[in-house]
Formats: C-alpha cells, sequence, structure tokens
C-alpha cells in the first residue's frame, strides 16, 4: 500500500496522510522477487533415526493490482512466477549402519491471489496511517523435477497497514492468515517500505522483506525479499 503526505483541514483535523491521495487511486506493480524455502526436521522411523534438510533457492517476478483510493473500496491481486533448484540432505542412522543422501531437483512454484476490503485512511482517529482489511482467495501450483506436482486453493484474510513517517516515505505491516481447501492453515507477515519522490512522478518504489508459511502443522517456511515498482493511473 502507496502512503505518504500529510493534509491539514480549516479545523486542524488530519484529512490526507498518504502519497495515494497525491497520485492517481489505482496502482499496478511489477518486479522481482527472491525467497529461501527451508525445512530442517528429524524424525524417528521405527527404530531408526532421520535428519532431513531442504535448502530451495527460489527467484522470479510479481505483478499485481492495488486500487489504493482513500476511505473506499480496496480491490487488489497479484501473480507470482518463480523458479529454483533444490538441494536435499537426508541422513538415517540404526545402531551402527548410517546411510547419506544429497538430492537435486529443479521446481516451479507459482501464486495467484485476488482480494476485495475497504481503504481506512487518515482522519481524526487515524492520524498518519492507513489500515485496510481484506479478503480474498487463490491458488498455489508447485512443480518438481520430472511429473511430480501439487496445486491447491485457498482462503485469505488479513490487514495491510501503513504509516507515513516521512511525507514521501511510508513503512507498513501486512498480515494475512491463509486457509488451504487441503485443510491446513498458513500465514504470511511482510513488511513493505515505500517511496515516492517528485522526480518519480507517478512512480512508487518498495521493497518488502516476509515470512511465508504454507503449513502452521510443518516445519518449513519461506523467507524472502520483494523489490517492486508502482505506476499509478
Amino acid at each position: 500500500m502507496v502512503l505518504g503526505a500529510t493534509a491539514v483541514c480549516a479545523e486542524g483535523a488530519i484529512k490526507a496522510p498518504t502519497v495515494a491521495n497525491n497520485l492517481p487511486e489505482n496502482r499496478l506493480y511489477i518486479g522481482p522477487e527472491i525467497f529461501w524455502d527451508l525445512t530442517n526436521t528429524k524424525m524417528h522411523i521405527g527404530n531408526t533415526r532421520v535428519k532431513y534438510k531442504d535448502d530451495t533457492f527460489m527467484y522470479g517476478g510479481r505483478i499485481g493490482y492495488d486500487h489504493v483510493k482513500p476511505d473506499s473500496l480496496y480491490v487488489g491481486g497479484h501473480f507470482l512466477y518463480s523458479v529454483g533448484k533444490g538441494r536435499t540432505n537426508i541422513h538415517s542412522s540404526h545402531k551402527k549402519e548410517h546411510i547419506h543422501a544429497h538430492l537435486h531437483s529443479h521446481r516451479i512454484f507459482n501464486n495467484w491471489e485476488g482480494r476485495l476490503g475497504y481503504n481506512f485512511t487518515g482522519g481524526p482517529y487515524l492520524g498518519r496511517t492507513s489500515l485496510t482489511p481484506f479478503v480474498g482467495a487463490g491458488g498455489f501450483y508447485n512443480k518438481w523435477s520430472g511429473h511430480n506436482h501439487h496445486q491447491w486453493g485457498y482462503a485469505a484474510a488479513g490487514l495491510r497497514t501503513s504509516f507515513a513517517f516521512r511525507e514521501n516515505a511510508d513503512i507498513g505491516t501486512n498480515l494475512k492468515l491463509l486457509y488451504s481447501f487441503n485443510d491446513q492453515w498458513g500465514y504470511e507477515i511482510s513488511l513493505p517500505i515505500t517511496w515516492n519522490y517528485e522526480w518519480f512522478k507517478k512512480w512508487d518504489l518498495q521493497i518488502e522483506p516476509y515470512i511465508l508459511k504454507l503449513n502452521t502443522n510443518a516445519p518449513s517456511q519461506m523467507l524472502g525479499v520483494r523489490l517492486l515498482a508502482g505506476y499509478h493511473f
């Protein structure tokens, strides 16, 4: 979400704290994204101890749209395409026997999502803060080497926040809860920082580190960062 400059009305109440108030209300963004999918677990299978570690570095691109008009309906969505190469290490031990296995695999990971909510911006209560509660739905596609792939849908609910700490810069927190239709819960937390300088005109630049956990019961998580250029029209 894009935020920015503060305007004060005659009565002294803060009305317009955001960059979105100074730019057209539609934001189209695109940019590269990198992340690590990390899994590290230990388990027992009968009398055998097994250590499993998977480290996959992914890179790709994201494109999306947000309707950022203050105090109005919020509509948004995105599509992510990424590829990478996974490294899996498996170590098993039973009494004096030890087995090591090292596997490599190519991977494709996609995500698409649509969102609907409301932009609450400024005013005497929020000041320089913007809040956008939303609900949504989307899907994930995960493919490894060969024909091994998995695709599933999910429902989402969350809150997008942003605070104008400078006239041309905002910092926010995006919280999202995921419920997959294969009966799994997950979440995503991100911290977007957005700049809009005068010479950018209708453009902004955003960096957004994040953590994504697709299944709260699984010992894996994704740690990544997005670098997005947004165009307002």
